[in-house]
């Protein structure tokens, strides 16, 4: 059985190996979400908000992301700019991630999910905005399962980085790299797509796919990669029609 032994968050160590600095590293030992304590707050700070367990995780679509203590890395970063994000960012964050990790076999399921040998899931992400007076409050969740619990159950497949590689990550080090390349996407506005690096991780590309809507309805095509503003490709018989991330699951068939 593997037992968690990771390393305690620390504030201190992650700020230190850190290029940006942030008003502040809020780390907390067990708290419901990252993301609704940053949006609850509504405090026009660039600051960032780590758990070592969180109750009641938030994923994309009012779905929970489970986040047992001392296994992963559940943080929050909030950003402030005057206007909303770009449709782009959480793919973009998703490609600084797959390439900050730098492991075989990774790969991204459209719009942000970091997977495994084009199934496994290790990560994903939750983009959340709040207008607060004329800035935006972009909060910017990420959940990366690090070292979960043998018994670890979702109702999906699910990996973690020691499976994967074999090594204990240590997280604050890790938290830092993370943040640090986030940071530079969000201070740089660098939020355009090179379609040829995404297509490099795309596992969905020129694949059998079925998108499931929130009315309930669902539909079948070709992944056929993303258009400019990051939105799905799908290949319905000879049309190309363009689907927003929204409401939608995307599933391969």
């Amino acid at each position: 059985m593997i037992s968690s032994n990771l390393e305690p968050l620390n504030a201190i160590q992650i700020r230190d190996q850190m290029k940006y600095q942030l008003a502040n590293i809020l780390i907390f030992e067990n708290i419901p979400s990252t993301n609704q304590f940053l949006l609850d707050q509504g405090i026009i700070k660039k600051e960032v908000c780590l758990a070592n367990a969180q109750s009641n995780g938030k994923g994309r679509q009012g779905k929970s992301w489970l986040s047992p203590p001392n296994s992963g890395i559940w943080l929050s970063l909030q950003w402030f700019e005057n206007t909303p994000p770009p449709s782009t960012l959480g793919l973009k964050l998703a490609l600084t991630l797959v390439e900050t990790l730098n492991i075989s076999n990774l790969g991204i399921k459209w719009s942000n999910d970091i997977v495994w040998k084009e199934q496994y899931k290790l990560a994903g992400f939750l983009i959340e905005t709040k207008q607060i007076g004329k800035q935006w409050q972009w909060v910017i969740g990420l959940g990366l399962n690090i070292k979960m619990p043998e018994n670890h159950q979702v109702n999906q497949l699910w990996t973690d980085l020691y499976r994967i590689s074999g090594k204990i990550f240590n997280r604050n080090q890790l938290a830092a790299q993370i943040l640090d390349n986030f940071i530079d996407i969000l201070k740089n506005k660098n939020f355009q797509i090179d379609p040829e690096v995404w297509r490099k991780y795309d596992v969905l590309f020129q694949k059998p796919v079925i998108l499931h809507f929130s009315n309930q309805s669902s539909l079948e095509g070709i992944a056929m990669g993303i258009s400019e503003q990051g939105a799905l490709k799908l290949q319905i018989h000879n049309e190309i029609k363009i689907f927003m991330s929204g409401d939608i699951s995307v599933r391969l068939i």
